[in-house]
């Protein structure tokens, strides 16, 4: 199966018009991550297992956060680049070691990379 990605290219449309796109999304060394799934007009979208809430549109960036509730404690945000597909996300909180709950501690990380629109 031969895939080709355009370069992600998306803007705000008509509620008439509203439609969620799915991207496709690369770290910046091409490990491949779970695919996004954003729709702007409705001020949401899902990564992976995460929901977030879309706080920030313009002409070229999208901005976001993880839902309330979805960490017990902590956040995830991203911002997009609405013209390259370009990406940092990152997570901020207490996190744990899931071979044993008990060992956590309050940590922060990003991720860079690239999200595109797959043609089929």
């Amino acid at each position: 199966m031969v895939m080709v990605f355009a370069t992600l290219s998306f803007s705000v449309v008509s509620a008439s018009d509203a439609r969620e796109l799915l991207l496709r999304c690369k770290t910046h060394d091409g490990v491949t991550m779970d695919e996004m799934i954003i729709d702007i007009d409705n001020k949401r979208a899902k990564w992976g297992m995460v929901d977030f809430i879309i706080g920030t549109t313009t002409e070229n960036f999208v901005v976001a956060r993880s839902r309330d509730g979805q960490f017990i404690e902590g956040i995830d945000t991203w911002v997009m680049d609405r013209g390259t597909g370009r990406f940092i996300r990152s997570h901020i909180g207490n996190s744990c070691d899931v071979s044993n709950f008990n060992r956590c501690s309050i940590s922060g990380n990003f991720i860079r990379g690239v999200c595109q629109k797959p043609i089929l």
